[in-house]
């Protein structure tokens, strides 16, 4: 985000500009900034994860140094076998069951390998960051309770942490990590130790691997909200939410009819509606706009429901969007 456009005299763009500021979230909160420690450092070097094939032929296999009623595993390792310390190997469990849940409820895939660790200081603090330089996207797969926990490259394509970088390139720091491309993590990493400028201070671990959870679920609307900030700016709706006055005055006020003299033939639920319910409905249709809150169990859904077949029956299209896939599943069956 430009420095111009947070230090804009329009209130709006300043606003939208915050929003931006914290969809990216900049604190040493966020594990794409600061490692961490539930991070599993992985013995092998970057270029040899890189180097997997996508197609899942080839896999690493973690298993645990110490099983029931044995030593040290040691013996009997093969060429892909990873083992992990007891307490590594029970975070896996945790880490697994944490993306299995982030795909199917979210789509969301939030498993990778950070190849190279970045160490750096922000201005004004003298602890340092330790963060992840490049991502690697993998699945992970357990085929049965003791069989331990399979790694497999995703078939996507790694790429530079952007949390990093935006932080960077922040006025206090003005930093800019070059794009990596088509090579190996690898030659990037020591090309980027060597490319940092001195008086940042920054070291580059080369050869540092960890896998952990790391998500940017928020940068695709970061992205869009950052080129489209004059076209935000110019919306009567955002701008209202933004806090612009004379823009909430001017939002139209549309005309919800009585619903005690509503004719019947107009009313499309599919599922019973209760007052309450039906005055959002009724709003929505007048071409409102509203936001719907209460407790779980009050009816959001089926008035949802409700409110969908009555946009279908007055010939609109409509487009349901939901963080959750459970979400939409819930909607849909009540469609059905």
């Amino acid at each position: 985000m430009p420095s111009d456009v947070r230090s804009s005299p329009d209130p709006v763009t300043r606003k939208i500009a915050a929003w931006c500021d914290a969809l990216m979230d900049l604190s040493r909160r966020n594990p794409l900034l600061s490692l961490p420690r539930s991070a599993i450092p992985l013995p092998d070097s970057p270029d040899f994860l890189w180097d997997m094939p996508r197609d899942g032929s080839r896999r690493i296999k973690m298993v645990s140094e110490k099983l029931p009623g044995t030593d040290i595993l040691r013996t009997g390792l093969k060429a892909n076998d990873r083992a992990l310390p007891m307490d590594r190997y029970r975070a896996l469990k945790s880490m697994f069951q944490a993306s299995r849940r982030s795909i199917e409820e979210q789509g969301v895939p939030i498993l990778f390998i950070a190849a190279g660790i970045l160490e750096w200081r922000e201005p004004g603090r003298a602890d340092p960051v330790r963060s992840p330089i490049l991502l690697l996207p993998v699945d992970m797969e357990r085929l049965s309770l003791d069989a331990g926990y399979f790694l497999s490259p995703r078939d996507d394509e790694a790429r530079l942490n952007p949390t990093l970088a935006y932080r960077l390139k922040q006025p206090d720091i003005q930093v800019m990590l070059p794009e990596f491309g088509d090579g190996k993590p690898g030659d990037y990493l020591a090309a980027l130790g060597e490319q940092l400028p001195s008086k940042f201070g920054a070291t580059v671990d080369t050869n540092a691997a960890f896998l952990g959870k790391f998500s940017y679920l928020n940068l695709t609307m970061y992205e869009e909200l950052a080129v489209r900030i004059d076209e935000a700016r110019a919306h009567p709706l955002i701008a209202a939410i933004a806090g612009d006055l004379d823009a909430t005055a001017r939002l139209p006020r549309p005309i919800v009819p009585e619903l005690d003299t509503e004719i019947p033939t107009k009313v499309f639920h599919v599922l019973s509606a209760d007052p309450s319910q039906e005055a959002a409905i009724a709003a929505a249709r007048a071409g409102a706009n509203l936001v719907i809150q209460g407790p779980p169990g009050t009816g959001k859904t089926q008035t949802i429901a409700n409110l969908i077949a009555a946009c279908v029956a007055d010939g609109k299209r409509v487009l349901f969007v939901s963080e959750k896939m459970a979400a939409l599943d819930a909607v849909y069956r009540r469609l059905k």
